[in-house]
């Protein structure tokens, strides 16, 4: 199966392919051997990688994924091979208008990065929420200008409460 992920901007191919020996991993023309497991009730996942092991936390943020590995934190979005085809054929793009970024878990706003009015692109910080003892930021998913925050420095939310409206360009 094939997937096209993209990391702080830069797009990788990645061919996971399983078989006798295991998960094998193909990723730049490297192939890697590769074992994930979930650590149960949490979004912490133990990943061995030709042997080494790493502790990923992945928690959901809009059609992204925020990967904490070792300290360091990623922004990641996935599309499958067939998602990439539809949007191909298709020549399918985001839609203008409002779009309203909702906390994909219970948290606490700890800072508010934008106002109504700022233009954002994506990528961009637009709040610092903290959930599971772990401070997430909460970036544009595309470009635009801040409508409404719904929100404010030092407020409890819960999955699924709206906390910025992007007007999209």
């Amino acid at each position: 199966m094939r997937f096209f992920v993209t990391i702080d901007g830069k797009e990788r191919e990645v061919e996971i392919r399983s078989g006798d020996v295991g998960t094998r991993v193909r990723i730049g023309g490297k192939e890697y051997g590769v074992d994930l497991r979930r650590i149960a009730g949490t979004n912490t996942y133990s990943l061995l990688v030709d042997g080494k092991s790493y502790a990923v936390t992945a928690i959901p943020e809009g059609k992204h994924l925020v990967l904490k590995c070792q300290g360091e934190s990623f922004r990641a979005a996935v599309e499958t091979e067939r998602e990439r085809a539809a949007h191909l054929i298709t020549g399918a793009t985001r839609a203008k208008g409002p779009v309203t970024v909702l906390a994909v878990m219970p948290g606490f706003v700890l800072r508010v990065l934008v106002s109504p009015g700022d233009p954002v692109e994506p990528g961009q910080p637009m709040l610092v929420v903290e959930a599971m003892k772990m401070q997430n930021e909460v970036t544009a998913e595309v470009p635009g200008v801040v409508r409404e925050v719904h929100v404010e420095a030092d407020q409890t939310v819960r999955g699924g409460d709206p906390l910025v409206t992007v007007e999209t360009q």
